[in-house]
């Protein structure tokens, strides 16, 4: 017999058990331990336990589904009009795949009665933002293409891929930054300067970024006095130590709107990424939406190759 029930404190150690039972994969830190799970998802703020379904046979928890809510317009609350289901494991057994699509209602009956009219599968930067860090890469960005068993789940389900994002990386060993003439006249107008730690702009970026470390750079005019762009990176931990590499990833990319838009980004991330390089950094990661092509083009000219896919799953039609 199996039964579905909230999340009790005395869950993190069999929920670790469940999540280290799972196929190895890029986007999936192992080895997962209570101290971990209790400081980054536990921890956070926004978190409900009535939101972290637990499947549980004989007594024994063998899977579990943690849904969440995005955040309000303002950055200051959330938006229960629209829900993810962000993660759901079940432990290798028989019946997984239909222990997975109950757990997925619980999920989804659980964010309905709080309001929910859009529902969602896998979390994202703006929405259930509980495993940064943990899943996917430098960003959340849905459910991983490599993670076949639970995009299995939504897509029998009914989900349908509402959005892609590419994940890139760029081994550093032998990297050189691109060098032609548009490049060579940037470098000699502008300069990069190494920015301050960042403000948390709202409850939300501190809630759910407050935990990490950012390496930010600015590109300026040499008179300085004109932003040209700026980036952002962090270490990716503790996935990155997964992959055995000291990685970097990017966390955020701002270049001027202009017709140079393309060689602005190009030297912003070329020149930022032999700084990492010079900091014993050995690989960087970047994503990108599936539609943007230009950044795509750039991060190719780069020599980023693509490694996996997040997907976005969305119901079709709204409920409630």
């Amino acid at each position: 017999m199996i039964r579905y029930r909230p999340f009790l404190n005395c869950d993190p150690p069999a929920i670790s058990e469940i999540w280290c039972a799972q196929s190895p994969q890029r986007g999936l830190m192992q080895p997962m331990t209570p101290a971990v799970l209790d400081q980054m998802v536990l921890a956070k703020p926004y978190f409900d336990r009535d939101g972290l379904i637990i499947a549980e046979q004989d007594g024994k928890p063998i899977g579990f589904v943690h849904a969440g809510f995005a955040v309000a317009a303002d950055g200051n609350g959330l938006d229960h009009g629209r829900g993810a289901s962000c993660l759901l494991m079940v432990a290798p057994g028989e019946h997984r795949l239909a222990i997975g699509q109950a757990l997925l209602a619980e999920s989804e009956q659980y964010l309905v009665a709080r309001g929910a009219q859009r529902l969602y599968g896998g979390g994202c930067d703006s929405m259930a933002a509980y495993y940064f860090g943990l899943y996917g890469g430098c960003r959340l960005c849905g459910v991983m293409q490599t993670d076949a068993q639970q995009g299995r789940i939504f897509r029998e389900a009914g989900f349908v891929e509402r959005e892609k994002t590419l994940v890139l990386h760029r081994d550093l060993a032998g990297y050189r930054p691109v060098v032609n003439r548009e490049i060579m006249q940037l470098r000699r107008q502008c300069q990069l300067q190494r920015a301050g730690d960042a403000v948390a702009a709202n409850w939300w970026e501190a809630s759910s970024l407050g935990q990490i470390d950012q390496v930010r750079f600015e590109l300026v005019n040499r008179r300085g006095d004109e932003q040209l762009g700026q980036v952002s990176y962090w270490d990716i931990e503790p996935l990155a130590s997964s992959w055995g590499v000291h990685a970097m990833g990017m966390l955020d990319l701002k270049v001027s709107e202009n017709a140079q838009r393309a060689i602005l980004a190009t030297f912003l991330l070329g020149e930022t990424i032999r700084e990492l390089q010079s900091f014993g950094v050995t690989l960087v990661e970047v994503q990108v939406d599936e539609g943007d092509d230009e950044l795509v083009t750039v991060c190719m000219n780069l020599g980023f190759q693509q490694v996996d896919v997040g997907v976005q799953f969305e119901r079709p039609n709204s409920v409630g």
